[in-house]
């Protein structure tokens, strides 16, 4: 009777110290700006200024992500896997998978009992047992900045997207996409590039528009409808 009062009392505790936790990071979001709207999101979560993520989304742990990006999931479910770095003025639509979990082909099987609770409890092997984020611990995904995701993609877990890249509606990401590349298919395939070559090297050599701060955006707004005059206002 002691050991089930204790018990109860434990996660009683552990239920108060989360919603303080909780609190702290709602307070910490608003401080900086950000628009965080789903209780779905780990403690763990670093926004940057400015942020907005819908109702509808689940991150898991060890995401960051950086200023005036933004996640919408009004139109269905979007998840972010850990150990993910999502870069600034980012648009990610509905229904976005990004780094789901791995079944791995290099154990002897591809189960989930390598990781997964409920099978640890049935075969009491507790002690053995590494979890999701032991087993993908050095396999970080990487969204650059400037990135716009369309609805319902898949981004497989260790892919890197580069800066100023498009990845069309329903798209299914299993390498990494190059800088300014707009991709589309399953699995995708480049497209296109948002620039000519010599547009882009000029691009890379000036002062990136994710760099400029909220001062120079307001003074440059105008610059950002046209790359010619944003190049020649600040090229390097």
């Amino acid at each position: 009777m002691i050991n089930l009062l204790i018990s109860i009392l434990a996660k009683i505790l552990s239920r108060i110290s989360k919603l303080i936790l909780n609190i702290k990071k709602r307070k910490e979001y608003k401080r900086v700006g950000s628009i965080v709207d789903s209780k779905n999101i780990d403690l763990s979560f670093i926004c940057g200024n400015y942020c907005r993520v819908g109702r509808d989304t689940v991150i898991e742990k060890n995401v960051i992500m950086g200023r005036l990006s933004y996640i919408n999931s009004d139109m269905g479910k979007t998840y972010i896997g850990s150990n993910v770095k999502i870069g600034s003025l980012c648009s990610i639509s509905s229904g976005v998978i990004i780094a789901p979990v791995n079944h791995y082909l290099n154990y002897v099987t591809t189960h989930p009992l390598l990781y997964n609770s409920y099978y640890s409890s049935i075969l009491n092997i507790n002690s053995n047992l590494l979890s999701q984020q032991e087993l993908d611990a050095n396999v970080s995904t990487v969204i650059g900045n400037d990135v716009w995701i369309g609805a319902n993609v898949i981004i497989k877990r260790g892919v890197t997207i580069g800066d100023g890249a498009v990845i069309g509606a329903g798209s299914i990401i299993t390498k990494d996409i190059p800088s300014y590349a707009v991709v589309a298919g399953v699995p995708a395939k480049i497209i296109k590039y948002r620039f000519s070559k010599d547009v882009i090297e000029s691009l890379k050599d000036s002062k990136n528009v994710w760099e400029l701060s909220t001062s120079e955006l307001e003074e440059n707004f105008s610059h950002l409808y046209d790359v010619e005059k944003y190049l020649n206002r600040f090229k390097l």
